[in-house]
C-alpha cells in the first residue's frame, strides 16, 4: 500500500511540475525514500541516498 501512495505522490508531483515549472514537497523520513524510488523509476534523476538529517534537502529533476 506504501508503495502505491507513493506512486500516486510522484504521479502528482511530477504533473504538477509539468503545470508550474517546479515543485516543494515536504514529507517524512521513509515515504520521502519511497517517493524517491518511484521518481527514479520514472526517469527522474537525484541523489541515490537521502539525508536523513532534519529539515534535509533532496533535488530531483526530470531527464531530458
Amino acid at each position: 500500500m506504501t508503495r502505491q501512495r507513493a506512486g500516486r505522490m510522484a504521479d502528482r508531483l511530477i504533473a504538477l511540475v509539468q503545470e508550474h515549472g517546479s515543485v516543494l514537497a515536504v514529507g517524512h523520513g521513509m515515504f520521502n525514500r519511497f517517493v524517491a524510488s518511484q521518481l527514479r523509476a520514472r526517469g527522474w534523476r537525484g541523489p541515490k541516498l537521502l539525508s536523513h538529517g532534519y529539515w534535509a534537502t533532496v533535488e530531483f529533476r526530470a531527464t531530458r
